[in-house]
This record gives C-alpha cells, structure tokens and sequence, in this order.
C-alpha cells in the first residue's frame, strides 16, 4: 500500500542520526553515542532532517546541525512550524503591523512600477500609514488585531483628526488586511464593515458674481499675480473648470489658440525623492478632454504667451516643460505652493474657507443654471458619472439665488 503523502503546509518526522566529519570533509554516517568522540579523536555531530510540504506542493528536506541532540530536535520543529506560518511577503501570525504595512507599501510600489496607480496615489497612502496608522497600531501583532482594535482606531482617528482622515485611514486599513487575508495570516479579514464617521456632506458652493469680481479685482490690481501668469491662470480655471494640478501641468503643446481649445491630458505632482514632475496621466480616465476656451480668453492667452517669452528672455531662462502657467521664478508651478499663494490673495478680497476647487463647482454651476445638460457638464469637469456632478459640484444656493432675483426684478 503506498505511502499517504504529506499535506500542504505539513512536516514529517524529524530523524536525528550522528556523523563524524571524515578528512576530505564528507560526514559520514556513524554508530556511537552523542557527544563521544571516535577513535582518531573527532567529536560526534547530529543531522536533524525531515521532509516538509510546501505550499507550491512539491516536497522538500530540511536539515540541520548540531552537537546536541534533543536542542537540534527542537530547533529544526521550530524552522518548520515558521516555515509553514510564513508566506511570499514573509509574514506570520507573530509579525507586527509595521511588517504588515512594509508589505503593503512594497505592492504600492509595485502597481506604480507598472502603472497601476499614480504618484500621488502612492504618496497619499504612504502617508496615511505613516502618520495614521503605524502611530497607533505598529506594535501590534497581527494575531492581536481584531475587529474591535480596528474599529475603535478607525473611529479615533476620525474624532481627533477628521471624517475624511478616517476614511481614509478605514480604506488603507481595509487593503491592508485583505493582503493579510491573501497571505493566509487570517481566514476572514478583520475589519469591521461599517465603522461610524459622522461624514457630514457639505452643500455644493459656487463663488456668487461678486464674490468672482472681487477676487479677479485682487488678481488684476496685484503687479506680481499679473506679471507671473497667476491672474491668467485663475481666469483659465474659471472659465473652464480645470483642476489646479491640470492647470499647472498644462502646455502649449496643448493648447490650440487658432481653434481656441485646451486638451487635458495630465497633471502635476510632487514625488519624494523626485521632485515636482508632470504626470502623464490625468486623474481618471474620463479626465482626459477637449476644453473649448472662450473668445476673450484665448485671445488673452496669446498676450499671456507674449509677456512669458518675454520674462523668460529677461530672467535668461527656458520654458523646457513647455508649460503655460510657471512660478514666480519662472520654474514649474507646484499646486500646494499656489494654493498658498492664492491664499492671500482670498483674506484681500475677504473670501473665507475656499479653495480652487470652489472654481470648479462655480463653472458646473454657471452652466447648469445656462440649462446645460448635467452629462456636459459632467463631461466639462472630468468627471466619471454624471452623480458626482450633481450630488458634489452644482451648488443652487447662493449663485441660483442671484439668478432668481434676476429673474424677479422686472419693471412694471
């Protein structure tokens, strides 16, 4: 009857047998007992060996060596019972979560390697485990985390921090334990379903026409946002609803001031260790588009065009990006560093908790009021479904309000 074999994950007996090393260094099998020496004055040595099953199937003999027998018999048990607990990111129950998260990060790496995702993807997860979540449960061992370790953090993190902090921490802590659940640590992930946040969705807000005119008045009297191009860039963005890091990864390769149309085709980023770099990609597939510019904006850009040439021969530059909007010293404009320049600019025209992306919800909301259909719209932002423009973008209540009383302002 043939022999049952192993199964995965499984070893078989340890079998210990004494040698003595002969002079051309072979050990050869010996009969005397452990720890004696034989008759040309060699000591004895153990071989403890024993055939395991790995987890590609095929069968496999681990030995090793030692003077002492019932310490090597022990030691060899222990290298395989890690043996079968370890896994192709070298993780077992006994890992910490740090060793978790290295594993994590090393297939972030991997799907930016291959386009899977994008810089800022990489960078914004990155962060999330290092500022987030190793603080608070790198020393956990993975055995020890349970549902109620990743709930209570989960929720602690979006009460101390903010709901959007949480989520984000919730969605890393999700992939990290799924890679756990592929590398066999558990059999069902441990993180709980739902985890409360207390998101509370903020109504959609447009900038109203005098709160438009008076940031462009800003922009216009200021020499320096003038000169440099921050003027023409915020005017770009309100006429078209581009994101920042489109507006500064934008080229004149892209631009077409014949037709009068911009295309979208990438974005700007900042990656540690590299620097400010233009993404070939935008933020979704769908973020890829023509943009029709009006009249008196693509006339602009060519007076834009003339001053830059201009600045560049004055500062003994070149624009080797190509790029339309640049900084103040004529280098490639990075999105966080404008936000910090338009910043001021918002406290002079007493605009209080917006950001660029109130441009964007201004343009989707100038045009839904002009009876755009929403699928345009959607279209004109980048946006993958027509629900994130409606729910997120189109803001009623302050730029419809002006409207209507437009509409109701007539004369006898």
């Amino acid at each position: 009857m043939a022999r049952r074999p192993l199964e995965i994950g499984k070893f078989g007996k340890v079998k210990l047998t004494p040698h003595r090393k002969m002079a051309g260094g072979k050990p050869v099998r010996i009969v005397v007992e452990p720890g004696s020496p034989d008759p040309r004055g060699k000591t004895v040595t153990w071989r403890a060996r024993a055939t395991i099953r790995d987890f590609d199937g095929l069968n496999r003999s681990v030995e090793i060596w030692g003077p002492a027998k019932e310490v090597l018999e022990r030691a060899l048990v222990d290298i395989l019972n890690k043996r079968i607990a370890r896994t192709s990111d070298g993780l077992t129950r006994e890992s910490t979560v740090v060793a978790l998260a290295d594993a994590y990060l090393r297939e972030l790496d991997n799907q930016l390697a291959t386009g899977k995702i994008k810089p800022a993807t990489r960078a914004k997860f990155g962060t999330v485990v290092r500022l987030h979540i190793l603080p608070g449960l790198g020393n956990y061992r993975l055995r020890e985390v349970k549902y109620s370790t990743l709930k209570t953090h989960i929720e602690m993190i979006g009460k101390t921090i903010g709901p959007d902090t949480g989520k984000s921490t919730r969605s890393v802590l999700n992939a990290m334990m799924n890679l756990a659940v592929f590398n066999e640590i558990y059999q069902v992930s441990p993180m709980p379903a739902k985890v409360s946040l207390e998101l509370k969705e903020k109504a959609p807000r447009a900038l109203t026409k005098t709160e438009e005119r008076a940031l462009l008045d800003v922009l216009e009297h200021d020499p320096d946002s003038k000169a440099h191009g921050l003027t023409m860039m915020v005017r770009v963005m309100l006429m078209t609803g581009i994101r920042i890091g489109e507006a500064c990864a934008l080229r004149w390769s892209r631009v077409d001031l014949v037709k009068g149309t911009i295309y979208i085709d990438s974005t700007m980023t900042r990656v540690k260790g590299e620097g400010l770099l233009i993404q070939e990609m935008p933020k979704t597939s769908r973020s890829y588009r023509n943009v029709t510019l009006p009249a008196r904006i693509t006339q602009e850009l060519r007076e834009h065009k003339a001053r830059q040439e201009q600045l560049l021969a004055q500062y003994r530059r070149k624009n080797d990006n190509d790029v339309v909007f640049l900084s103040y010293y004529q280098h490639m404009r990075d999105p966080s560093n404008t936000q910090q320049e338009l910043k001021r600019r918002y406290e002079a025209a007493k605009l209080q908790d917006i950001s660029t992306h109130i441009f964007r919800k201004t343009v989707a909301t100038k045009l839904h009021l002009a009876q755009v259909p929403d699928s345009e719209i959607a279209n004109q932002m980048g946006h993958t479904s027509i629900s994130t423009t409606r729910r997120y973008y189109i803001g009623r209540s302050m730029t419809a309000a002006e409207t209507n009383a437009q509409h109701l302002d007539l004369e006898d």
